[in-house]
């Protein structure tokens, strides 16, 4: 359902493909993304705000994009 909210399911599909992470980060980059578009006023989330918990969960490892 995630996919047919952004409605570009080639743009989750390449998220999953070039950042490598762990089913509990995924679940932390959606949550993140479903906080982040509700504190924006939003009912859906945007492409922006999964690369902002993708980055979040990746600084966390130690890691960069």
């Amino acid at each position: 359902q995630l996919v047919e909210r952004l409605g570009e399911k080639y743009q989750v599909d390449e998220l999953a493909a070039k950042y490598e992470l762990s089913g509990g980060a995924i679940t932390n980059v959606v949550r993140f993304a479903a906080i982040s578009a509700r504190h924006a006023g939003r009912e859906q989330i945007e492409w922006a705000d999964l690369q902002q918990g993708v980055t979040r969960e990746l600084r966390k490892e130690g890691r960069t994009i």
